[in-house]
């Protein structure tokens, strides 16, 4: 999977972050992007910023995890899931989980966390 030019465009984004910019240089940027003929990506890219900043992959792929020592197993997920700007599998810190972690797509949902199991317990307890 090539990257594309709003791919560079959203990692160029990321590192003003990083570097602490304040929201001069971020209209700066919108004004460059504009100027070089590229606003019609401008949808785009804010939107794979915008998924880039909570942690999804442009597949739409979540990770997150009770705490920073959850060790992930292998996933099954096949070529492309880590490329691009932003699609970085990272885990997110998740408070709402107990234990474990929980991986979320567009079309699916693997809930291996301790909160999950909890829900199961209480529910096979009050249904008896």
């Amino acid at each position: 999977m090539a990257i594309s030019l709003a791919d560079t465009y959203v990692q160029t984004l990321l590192d003003l972050e990083k570097s602490g910019a304040t929201k001069d240089a971020a209209e700066r940027f919108v004004a460059i992007v504009k100027r070089r003929g590229h606003a019609r990506l401008l949808p785009q890219i804010l939107a794979k910023y915008e998924r880039a900043k909570t942690g999804e992959t442009a597949r739409g792929l979540q990770i997150r995890v009770a705490s920073e020592r959850v060790q992930l197993p292998p996933l099954p997920l096949g070529e492309g899931w880590g490329e691009g700007p932003g699609t970085k599998l990272t885990p997110i810190i998740d408070p709402s989980l107990v234990s474990g972690f929980s991986v979320q797509g567009r079309d699916f949902r693997i809930d291996s966390s301790g909160r999950r199991a909890l829900l199961e317990l209480y529910k096979k307890m009050t249904t008896v």
